[in-house]
């Protein structure tokens, strides 16, 4: 539950980096449009893929 959390809350702070203060608009918009929804999952995954988790050793 917490690895789940944390995902979610990655998330959200990577999109709200991306959409700046337009962030909740963002959101609603990605409900109703494929276009806005895929530049949000691909701006969570360019970020993710440049800065990868640490390994837990």
């Amino acid at each position: 539950m917490r690895n789940v959390a944390f995902s979610v809350f990655l998330r959200w702070l990577i999109t709200t980096m991306n959409c700046g203060e337009k962030v909740l608009q963002q959101l609603d918009a990605s409900l109703l449009s494929a276009q806005a929804r895929t530049e949000i999952t691909t701006a969570v995954e360019q970020h993710l893929a440049a800065n990868p988790a640490a390994s837990a050793s």
